[in-house]
């Protein structure tokens, strides 16, 4: 007997004695899978505020979760291969204009800074992304190499411009350090990055129209940013322990007109630790 073909909303069992149907509640809606992971999505809002004859823009924007990579050793060194995802809640801005972002009293907010927002000036565009530095190196234990970071940038300006998602791997230099303990029966074979490398993922650009009756306009890119990066290990030609932050400087430090609050705790989360798996 030739298997019928279900509708949305309906499920075929077969036995040895034959076909059943499943009803999954309304004949019109998908069977209702949790998924494993609970992820909070980033959403981008601006609201328009007038108080008497001026008016301002407000953009706020939804705590979200980043996916990201991580991996290090008392050196920083990263094995080559995929490795495990992490996860990373974030709460607050943490690069953006000096002066644009208000906090609120709200800890319990769904939206960043307390339930704050970020005014807008009229005429610009704006872009809004995750961002994180590589490879986290232990010595310099530095926030932006640790956990990923929230930015709000106007367009044309040094970090939407600087901040790139160029993993570099196949540029990127690393030399190998050997050491070995004669009689303790202690050995140690040491990847060393040499330079550095950033990882970005734009969720939302925020385009002003222009005009006497001008307003913001929301194009929301991703809800669900992801900072995937494989290392590539190669061979070198010196043993010293160094570290090369030539692709980041500008990054790094501060920033002309940007104000930096960075997420200084430790890494993210996993799977299990969220309970999921």
């Amino acid at each position: 007997m030739p298997k019928p073909l279900e509708g949305s909303g309906y499920g075929i069992n077969s036995t040895n004695k034959g076909f059943s149907l499943d009803i999954f509640g309304n004949p019109q809606e998908e069977p209702n899978i949790q998924p494993f992971l609970k992820l909070n999505p980033f959403d981008c809002f601006v609201d328009k505020v007038t108080a008497g004859v001026s008016t301002s823009f407000r953009l706020k924007i939804k705590k979200g979760t980043v996916t990201y990579h991580w991996a290090v050793t008392d050196q920083g060194i990263t094995g080559p291969g995929s490795l495990p995802p992490y996860f990373y809640d974030i709460t607050k801005c943490n690069l953006f204009p000096t002066g644009m972002m208000t906090t609120g009293g709200d800890s319990g907010s769904q939206f960043i800074n307390n339930g704050g927002y970020a005014t807008l000036s009229s005429g610009n565009d704006y872009v809004v992304f995750v961002y994180m530095l590589g490879p986290f190196y232990e010595v310099e234990n530095e926030p932006e190499f640790n956990v990923p970071q929230l930015c709000i940038s106007k367009i044309g300006d040094y970090p939407e411009e600087n901040i790139s998602d160029v993993p570099d791997t196949l540029n990127r230099a690393a030399d190998v350090k050997a050491e070995l303990t004669i009689g303790e029966a202690s050995s140690s074979i040491d990847f060393i990055y040499t330079n550095t490398f950033s990882l970005r993922a734009n969720i939302a650009r925020i385009k002003w129209t222009g005009g006497v009756n001008g307003k913001f306009v929301v194009e929301q890119i991703t809800n669900y940013p992801n900072m995937k990066f494989t290392p590539n290990i190669i061979g070198g030609s010196t043993t010293a322990v160094t570290f090369l932050d030539n692709t980041v400087d500008g990054i790094r430090g501060s920033i002309t007109g940007y104000t930096k609050s960075l997420n200084t705790d430790g890494p993210g989360y996993d799977a299990i630790a969220q309970g999921e798996l």
